[in-house]
């Protein structure tokens, strides 16, 4: 019996189909691969890692200042006054003693002069001033004093009397020399002196010096006004040195040494007003001045002003005084005579200044 190859019928299909099963064994299959799915679907979502969460986003928050108050209305500032001027400098009152102390200060080393008094003390009316000076170099002596009352600046050496002002080094000089000497005259106090030593002469035309025979001063007000002008660099009140002859310049050192010589009143002695009258006489010039014998003795009124004898020289009169005498007899002490040789007996009657008896 032959056979032909051909499709099926349609309707036989029990000899290609799979059995299928059947009823409630096929509802749980499914159940259970969907319950899989189900699980291993979570599982991988529960183990995917999850995105960072995208922050809000940020609006920024714009701050508006606040308006400036109003500004008050002010009445305009007056104007500005202005600044007062620093206070003047006080100028320090003229005192000659700081002269006397600025020419010391300025005095050169090498120069050493020395001074030695014979009384620190003297008794007004009574003592003498005097006292010894030594250099290690020669040169030219000067002696400056201010007087007890602080008011009288004085150049007492060289003198119209002692011009000669020379010294020797390490030779002494006392002073007063013979032909005038100094006595105490108060009012009390001390009287303060600088000795200087110079180089080379010096000229005191350019310090204001004003002779008051025999001495000459620095009139207060002028030297005030001189030292004002003068408050740096050397003193006014040294003088000017006086080059040797041809000479365009030379040394201006000097050397310096003060000293301080005190005023007291007397014990006993006569009340007497200040300052003493230059027409009474002196006691103390009477007792110690030479006069020569034969000169007839005058009285005070007889003689001129400046106690000479009528007719004779100022120089005839020192000369006649320095002639030695013979010794005499001490005279007797009398208000109203005055010793023959002793010019005028009575001194130069400036408060505060030793007077000098006899010129």
């Amino acid at each position: 019996m032959h056979t032909r190859a051909g499709k099926p019928a349609s309707g036989d299909t029990s000899a290609t189909s799979p059995p299928q099963a059947s009823g409630p064994k096929a509802s749980l299959l499914i159940g259970g691969l969907l319950a899989v799915a189900a699980l291993v679907g979570g599982g991988y979502y529960a183990m995917k890692p999850k995105p960072a969460p995208t922050p809000p986003p940020v609006v920024a928050k714009v701050e508006t200042p606040p308006a400036p108050p109003a500004k008050p209305e002010t009445a305009p500032a007056p104007p500005a006054t202005p600044p007062a001027p620093p206070p003047a400098a006080q100028v320090k009152p003229f005192s000659p003693l700081d002269e006397i102390d600025r020419l010391f200060q300025q005095r050169s080393r090498d120069y050493s002069v020395a001074v030695e008094v014979e009384q620190a003390q003297v008794r007004i009316g009574r003592d003498r001033l005097r006292f010894r000076l030594r250099s290690n170099k020669p040169g030219y002596l000067y002696v400056l004093m201010v007087g007890t009352d602080k008011q009288h600046f004085y150049k007492i050496f060289p003198n119209a009397v002692d011009a000669k002002n020379r010294i020797d080094a390490g030779k002494e000089l006392a002073l007063p020399r013979p032909g005038w000497i100094m006595v105490s005259d108060g009012p009390p106090g001390a009287d303060q002196f600088v000795a200087i030593v110079s180089e080379q002469p010096r000229d005191f035309a350019d310090s204001g010096l004003v002779a008051v025979d025999p001495f000459a001063e620095f009139p207060f007000e002028a030297a005030a006004q001189l030292a004002a002008s003068h408050t740096t660099g050397q003193s006014p009140f040294i003088g000017k040195v006086k080059c040797p002859d041809g000479a365009a310049t030379c040394s201006d050192a000097y050397g310096a040494a003060v000293f301080t010589i005190e005023e007291v009143e007397s014990a006993g002695a006569p009340a007497r007003a200040k300052p003493r009258s230059s027409q009474k006489s002196r006691q103390s010039a009477v007792e110690d001045a030479p006069a020569p014998q034969s000169r007839a003795r005058q009285s005070a009124a007889s003689l001129p002003a400046d106690g000479r004898p009528p007719g004779q020289s100022i120089e005839d009169y020192v000369r006649n005084q320095n002639r030695p005498a013979p010794p005499r007899a001490p005279t007797p002490a009398r208000n109203d005579y005055v010793a023959p040789g002793i010019p005028g007996g009575s001194g130069y009657p400036v408060p505060g200044v030793p007077r000098i008896p006899g010129y």
